[in-house]
């Protein structure tokens, strides 16, 4: 049985773990505690069968810079196609507006692709479809947050973030 408390930082496990059950945990409040209790089963990643909500409610969370939750996003990716991993890749965009250094992070350890990572730098959400400006505006935002990681050992993974996002808005110009 797992239990959760309000403040999500006591979890504790007993009897019989429920990938469910670990899972529902995480994803009611996506925090170290729950990150790491559901990574230590592993067999429960295999198993996991994500509604559109659950990856709703993980790319909400990671869009409002949940570390988790992007974390978990970036890990998962492989195992959505579509609406939810474009909707997945929306959700790290986000993220990477509040915690680009974290972003950069999951592309050097290997947690997302390059691929991914550069389709997250600049994939919007829906709602800005038909507005070039507020798209130019959080491209923008990305670019100078990408520009604004000074760590050395992430200095590869910023110049990709900056080309990336310098190559679309050209791209989206010459349109």
């Amino acid at each position: 049985m797992v239990f959760v408390t309000l403040d999500c930082f006591a979890l504790q496990e007993g009897g019989q773990n429920s990938c469910l059950q670990l899972r529902d945990s995480f994803l009611a409040c996506p925090s170290e505690n729950t990150y790491q209790s559901l990574e230590r089963h592993a067999e429960c990643e295999a198993s996991s069968n994500y509604s559109t909500n659950d990856i709703q409610r993980l790319v909400q969370l990671a869009g409002n810079s949940n570390r988790w939750a992007a974390r978990y996003l970036a890990k998962n990716l492989k195992q959505f196609d579509g609406g939810d991993l474009e909707d997945a890749l929306v959700g790290l965009g986000k993220f990477s507006t509040h915690n680009m250094a974290n972003l950069m992070i999951f592309l050097k350890n290997g947690t997302i692709s390059e691929r991914n990572f550069c389709d997250a730098l600049t994939m919007l959400p829906l709602s800005m479809s038909d507005d070039r400006h507020a798209q130019l505006v959080e491209l923008n935002i990305r670019r100078r947050a990408a520009f604004g990681v000074k760590r050395q050992d992430l200095s590869v993974q910023r110049k990709l973030a900056i080309d990336s996002i310098d190559k679309f808005v050209k791209e989206m110009r010459s349109n």
